[in-house]
């Protein structure tokens, strides 16, 4: 019985080894081609991913710590404990969760499982629910500029809402209904909540560009080598009129990073490239299963459950998404929008890479400014002479 187990273990070992060394392989046969990937990553990270997220980032941390939270939750507590079955006092991350973008919630719960506020089994259920793309992402780069159409934005939005709320409420129906008495939480002062935020911030946008940089090179390295002759052999496999090369070149970049998938859609016919959206957004790609799981990592969450719903939560907003689109007559030009702003300009890779690392030197900073006074004056007069 448990030698299955094991062998199945050490054949997803074996596996990942595998896939490390093709990788390693391919960084030092072609890096002209990784250097490009990761140059696209960069400006990903420039013109996508910090502006819209570590503001959130902050900010979700800081009502994370604050007394902030109190205040959000109080009107949805019953909501929270009715309909998701959670306590009441985390009904502040999971608004946060649909309007911050998809690592907030990951994010803000690192610190409530190291307070105990929240166990490890809640937090891999809410991890089912509470990953989703932001808005400003979800109307403003894939509605207004991919799809050329705000209504078509706002519907996916609405979809991706809705089907996050039906996975958490069906998720809570094996769980009993907590109770309302709660005690608060000790908040941590204004200014501290404030330093602490921003410090946890840079910490997560780090690790979070430090993915979109290496799965910018893992999809440029398939791009030039391996994606061509794949999206062959599946277009010859599934012969569709539907299921073209644009369909298979945007699901793999899909499934890798959203970014690129969302970018890649546009190639199809329109409402095909609506579906494809749909179900990326939802689903997020590898690469933010790694952000979460960075954030995660440290505590003793399963995230089984998170990967599997990723699925779920894609093919669910799709089918929501989709009678609308056909409802309300939703007019998607892909072309019109063009394509996503991650084009490298002269200064962007240079821009970026200051920001970076402006951010890791600013977090080492508060990290040893948080050291408690006494161990620093200490360490500072250890060796000076004990007079007698």
């Amino acid at each position: 019985m448990s030698s299955r187990p094991r062998s199945f273990k050490s054949l997803g070992t074996l596996l990942l080894c595998l896939c490390v060394l093709l990788l390693a392989f391919g960084l030092l046969a072609f890096s002209k081609v990784a250097g490009d990937g990761i140059r696209s990553g960069l400006a990903i990270c420039g013109n996508v991913v910090i502006p819209s997220l570590f503001p959130f980032m902050v900010l979700s941390g800081f009502v994370t710590l604050s007394m902030v939270s109190d205040w959000i939750a109080k009107p949805f507590q019953g909501i929270t404990r009715r309909l998701f079955h959670l306590p009441g006092s985390l009904s502040s991350v999971i608004l946060m969760s649909f309007i911050g973008g998809y690592p907030v919630a990951a994010k803000a719960l690192g610190p409530l499982l190291d307070e105990g506020r929240v166990t490890p089994q809640q937090a891999s259920r809410m991890l089912c629910f509470c990953v989703n793309a932001g808005p400003p992402f979800i109307v403003t780069i894939v509605g207004t500029q991919l799809l050329g159409s705000p209504q078509a934005g706002w519907i996916l939005l609405g979809s991706q809402v809705a089907s996050a709320v039906l996975i958490g409420a069906v998720l809570a129906r094996r769980h009993p209904v907590p109770a309302p008495a709660e005690g608060r939480h000790t908040p941590v002062p204004l200014a501290n909540a404030f330093v602490q935020s921003v410090a946890n911030g840079v910490s997560g946008m780090v690790t979070i560009c430090a993915f979109v940089l290496l799965f910018s090179s893992i999809t440029a390295l398939l791009s030039a080598k391996v994606l061509p002759d794949l999206v062959q052999f599946l277009s010859r496999s599934f012969a569709a009129p539907q299921l073209d090369s644009a369909f298979f070149t945007a699901l793999v970049y899909g499934l890798l990073e959203v970014v690129n998938g969302c970018n890649a859609a546009v190639e199809t016919r329109p409402e095909m490239a609506f579906l494809l959206c749909a179900f990326f957004l939802s689903f997020g790609g590898l690469s933010i299963f790694c952000q979460v799981s960075a954030c995660i990592l440290p505590r003793k969450v399963s995230l089984r459950p998170f990967l599997i719903s990723r699925f779920a939560h894609g093919f669910l907003t799709a089918t929501i998404a989709y009678p609308l689109y056909r409802f309300t007559g939703c007019a998607v030009q892909c072309t019109a929008g063009g394509p996503l702003p991650v084009q490298m300009g002269p200064n962007t890779a240079l821009i970026t890479l200051c920001l970076l690392g402006m951010s890791a030197l600013m977090l080492l900073s508060m990290e040893r400014c948080a050291q408690p006074a006494g161990n620093r004056q200490r360490h500072r007069f250890s060796r000076r002479p004990v007079l007698k």
